[in-house]
């Protein structure tokens, strides 16, 4: 092998890293789809090893420790740490990653950083005339007020949807 082939294997060198990194992104997205979450965070894992310096892996993967049932602290803090290189890439211009933040700082129980946070997404999402977006942020600046995580309104929802449930079978048996 000379010199001058170095190239070309470097070139095929990116091109399989890339398939594989897209490969690991799909895969991830079908497990989650299809509730397998730890398949999914293993693969999100693999996406942004390959790819460290690309900030969409690493809010999906943020998303999925922050969604995961019974997450652990460090999970969390985890995912706060990707949010922030995530925002930090993006120059902390995206709401949605800014919004992602807040929430990961809320459910580490940070609820200063979570309503500093919060805020400049509310603000992000105005300049870019999301109304929907900034709806949403303001629900949950409301909750980071009132120290309550995001969480905190899924649980809520799951719990007013189960004893509606019930309520509706009993009346079956009635």
């Amino acid at each position: 092998i000379t010199t001058a082939a170095l190239p070309f294997f470097f070139a095929a060198q990116r091109r399989h890293s890339q398939s594989e990194y897209f490969a690991h992104c799909r895969l991830a997205a079908v497990f989650r789809e299809l509730g397998r979450t730890e398949e999914a965070i293993r693969h999100y894992e693999n996406a942004v090893s390959l790819r460290p310096r690309l900030p969409l892996p690493k809010v999906q993967l943020a998303q999925m420790l922050l969604g995961s049932k019974n997450q652990a602290l460090s999970e969390r803090r985890r995912a706060v740490q990707l949010a922030m290189e995530a925002c930090d890439a993006t120059y902390r211009s995206v709401p949605e990653y800014l919004g992602l933040l807040a929430a990961g700082y809320a459910e580490c129980g940070d609820f200063t950083k979570a309503v500093d946070t919060a805020q400049s997404a509310l603000a992000k999402a105005g300049q870019l005339h999301n109304l929907p977006l900034k709806r949403q942020i303001e629900g949950e600046l409301k909750l980071y007020r009132e120290k309550k995580p995001l969480h905190y309104v899924k649980d809520q929802a799951k719990e007013d949807m189960e004893k509606q449930t019930a309520s509706h079978h009993q009346g079956d048996i009635r």
